[in-house]
This record gives structure tokens, sequence and C-alpha cells, in this order.
């Protein structure tokens, strides 16, 4: 049964978030399409949840902070040769220490939290493939044609295989939009199966050896090379996504590199 606007607005944190299972998630894509008023609700909310998040919200901590940390952290009494000034340093280099570690902590919480909203959002974008009528934009696997596709809508030129030679023929490319960047999805078949690969370039260093994961039935296979991050998708057995990630870097590494538009 399609959500109203109630049960949108109540469940458009969820949807924000990419926290939503697939029928409800598809259920409010295709409310916001035909409702002004609770897309423009969406529409606030992200702009709300940009501006939380950006520098001008961030200030530096007052001068007396320092003052108030060295108090809790003043180095006891019975050390009498120690000279007050090297006790005042001793505890601002201990809160200093403190901070940094609490910075880290959340830097660290914080970048979990993105890749897990990024996981959900590749795989609800691969099982909304399976259910479109076409899981691409192009109308073959022709290599030549989704390159026109991308050119001109991403400001890099991704690297495009075909593994048919492997069993894993390229069906076509599709835009999509991860992590608030537009990306190439390039989409293969196995079989019965498909494999939704998602690239764009990245600063990262590469990874010695795949980073893996399982999300409501899908296995995830990650990897980064020659400045672009890839994230295959799909219901394949795991060791056949490796072998497929595997023939991805060999014919990449042979043939192509990433380009960075004008």
């Amino acid at each position: 049964m399609p959500v109203n606007c109630r049960e949108t607005l109540r469940l458009l944190g969820g949807f924000m978030d990419g926290e939503l299972d697939l029928v409800n998630n598809l259920e409010i894509e295709q409310h916001l399409r035909n409702c002004a008023e609770c897309a423009a609700r969406l529409e606030d909310q992200s702009a709300l949840h940009t501006l939380l998040r950006s520098d001008a919200l961030h200030y530096p901590a007052p001068a007396h902070l320092a003052s108030r940390l060295q108090s809790k952290l003043r180095i006891p009494s019975e050390r009498p040769h120690t000279p007050p000034k090297f006790r005042w340093a001793a505890g601002l280099s201990a809160s200093v220490c403190i901070a940094l570690a609490v910075w880290a902590m959340a830097a660290r919480i914080n970048s979990a939290n993105q890749q897990k909203a990024m996981v959900r959002e590749m795989v609800c974008s691969h099982l909304r493939s399976l259910l479109a009528t076409r899981p691409t934009d192009t109308t073959s696997g022709d290599t030549e044609q989704i390159n026109r596709l991308f050119s001109g809508k991403l400001n890099y030129v991704p690297p495009v295989v075909d593994l048919k030679a492997e069993g894993f023929p390229l069906l076509g490319g599709r835009l999509d939009y991860i992590a608030y960047r537009p990306v190439a999805a390039l989409v293969y078949r196995h079989q019965t199966h498909t494999v939704n690969l998602f690239l764009w370039p990245t600063t990262s260093a590469p990874l010695l050896s795949p980073d893996e994961a399982t999300l409501r039935g899908c296995h995830l296979l990650h990897w980064n090379a020659n400045g672009v991050t890839y994230w295959a998708v799909s219901d394949l057995d795991p060791q056949e996504l490796q072998i497929f990630g595997l023939h991805i870097q060999t014919r990449v590494s042979m043939t192509h590199s990433l380009q960075k538009c004008d």
C-alpha cells in the first residue's frame, strides 16, 4: 500500500540515512516524485543536514578550557621537586593528548558511519536495478556507447572493460548517485546473477587485498587501484565475486587508467 504524507514524514529521517528496507525505500521515492510538499520537506532537511556538517559551525575551544583541564589533571603535590611551570606543562600536554584521542575516535566513528551509509546506498541501488525493466541507461554493452553515456556528465573517464571471454559479459552502464556524488555504474551478468560495479576517483591508498562485506543478502567487494575506488555488489557466491574482481583488476591494469576531464 502506498505511503501517505504522514507516513513519509515519519520515515524521512531513515530514508535520508539509507536505513529503510527496499519496499519502504521504493514507496517513499515514489511518493516524493508525486508530492511537492514532502519533496520540499526532504530538501529542507537535507539542507539542514549539510549545514550541521559544515565547517561554519565548528569553533575553537575557548582559552580558559586549557586551564580547567590543567586543574583537573594537575600533578599531585607529593612531587615537591617538580617546578610549577613543568607541572602546568605536563597537565596541558595530558589534556592535549586526551583531546587528540577523543578527536581521533570521533573521526573514526564518523568515517565508519559514512561508509555504512554508502554501502546501504549501493545495495539499495543494486536491488532497484534488479526490479527495473532495464537496469542500464544504455541499450547494449558496447564500451564506446557506455563511454559516450558518461561523457560530459562525469568529471572523469571511468575504465570500462567487457569480461565476456571470462564469463562476465558487460550488459551496459548507467549514471548513479552515491554519497552525494555522481558515479559510474557498470552492470555485468554471470549466468543468472547480476553484478553492479560502482567506481569513482579516490585519493586513498591502494588496498593490498579487497575488503568484503555482506548486507541484505548481497555480497560486496571493495578495492582501490590506480586512483579509482571500486565497489562490486551482487548475490554471487563470495568466491565467484572475488574472481570477478580479479578479472577487473587484471584487465584494467593492462588496458586502462583513470582520466580526469578538463
